[in-house]
């Protein structure tokens, strides 16, 4: 295989579906594959990410809009109208906490 991006036809060749692509590659996690099925009995992040992998194309499919069922949403912060709200306007008492902090905010003063 060439280095680069792999385009639907080039997966075709080697899977009969992208889905298999996918189901191939989450297999090449060798360790988070180990530790799932220690953890929870089966390869879990595996599963998940199938089912997005379905959610999506269903979305596809259907052109209606993928709506992530992560809580909170995966991104910054929104407001009512779904803009973005800037980072500078944040409440650092009430970070996003699947955001990690920005590194400023993890040094600490030498002395």
């Amino acid at each position: 295989m060439s280095s680069g991006a792999a385009n639907p036809e080039s997966l075709i060749s080697y899977f009969y579906t992208p889905r298999d692509a996918v189901a191939y590659i989450m297999d090449t996690f060798p360790i988070v594959k180990r530790k799932d099925k220690e953890k929870f009995g089966t390869y879990r992040t595996k599963e998940r990410i199938l089912e997005i992998y379905d959610d999506l194309a269903e979305s596809q499919r259907t052109g209606q809009p993928y709506v992530s069922p992560q809580n909170p949403s995966p991104g910054p912060p929104t407001d009512e109208h779904g803009q973005f709200i800037p980072m500078s306007q944040w409440n650092p008492n009430h970070w996003p906490p699947h955001i990690h902090l920005p590194r400023e905010a993890h040094k600490t003063p030498k002395g």
